[in-house]
């Protein structure tokens, strides 16, 4: 697009959403989901991804990730969920290497972050 941003908004940044298993069988039963949370209007929340890792070891999806906006990640409840984990990565273009991780986690869970890509906190403490 242009943009440098991998197709996302002016006001997003391109992620990659990477799910584990530590078995190798998928997540089960286990579900993801990321919502969106205005930090302005704490009660005003969107779906942003919702999914599992159907087979196999890992999977990555992109995804756009608005700045200054906090998210929450809940990992549900399921038969194995010792064995899930996730990381949110940013994506380096034109670069074989890895971005840095923005959050991540293992097991049952529901955790918040924001992308924080200017190193200001964006989410209400």
């Amino acid at each position: 697009n242009g943009l440098g941003n991998g197709g996302c908004s002016l006001d997003s940044h391109l992620v990659s959403l990477i799910l584990f298993d530590g078995w190798g069988d998928g997540w089960a039963d286990v579900q993801m989901s990321i919502q969106e949370t205005s930090s302005l209007f704490l009660n005003n929340t969107s779906i942003l991804y919702q999914g599992t890792l159907e087979i196999g070891h890992e999977k990555s999806e992109l995804i756009c990730m608005k700045r200054n906006t906090c998210y929450t990640v809940t990992i549900s409840d399921g038969n194995w969920v010792n064995e899930v984990g996730w990381e949110i990565r940013e994506v380096v273009f034109g670069s074989m290497r890895q971005g840095r991780v923005i959050a991540g986690g293992e097991g049952l869970m529901e955790c918040d972050f924001s992308l924080d890509l200017t190193e200001q906190p964006t989410c209400p403490l």
